[in-house]
């Protein structure tokens, strides 16, 4: 199962700016990237703890404008419930995260997840869950903010 998760930093920037980047990025994860379900987090740094994402009733609300499965919790809940294998699949490294030791964990916990697939544009990369776990190198490439990534294009 193909499961995309796209997620957008809190900034000063008005909803419909907002709701307009998350579409984009929804759109390709489902049509580009071949995602059955995606969920989103709608006002989440980077670097946030995956438990501590979506935790207040302004991301509830917003997700109901947006056509996805719902957000980081109801991912969680998903990922408990799976039998299947997962491939999860963001759009560029800091779309997941980049707090590698919460990454790593988050891994661990959900046993499903076969890998973790990066849209870089132009490519993919694929990472599967034993190289996440056990290459510190690999797990590195997630600190990757230097800047901002146009993830909605």
């Amino acid at each position: 199962m193909i499961v995309g998760y796209a997620r957008k930093s809190i900034s000063k920037e008005d909803d419909s700016v907002r709701h307009r980047l998350l579409t984009s990025m929804i759109t390709k994860l489902k049509t580009k990237l071949l995602c059955r379900k995606v969920f989103v987090s709608p006002f989440s740094n980077s670097d946030t703890e995956f438990e501590k994402r979506d935790r207040n009733a302004q991301a509830s609300k917003f997700i109901e404008s947006l056509k996805c499965d719902g957000t980081m919790e109801d991912l969680f809940l998903y990922l408990a419930s799976e039998s299947r294998m997962v491939r999860l699949v963001a759009i560029d490294y800091a779309g997941i995260t980049t707090n590698l030791e919460d990454l790593r964990s988050f891994v661990s916990k959900h046993k499903c997840i076969k890998e973790i697939i990066i849209d870089k544009g132009h490519r993919v990369e694929v990472i599967s869950r034993k190289r996440l776990l056990k290459d510190d190198q690999i797990l590195q490439l997630f600190r990757c903010r230097v800047k901002a990534v146009n993830r909605s294009n």
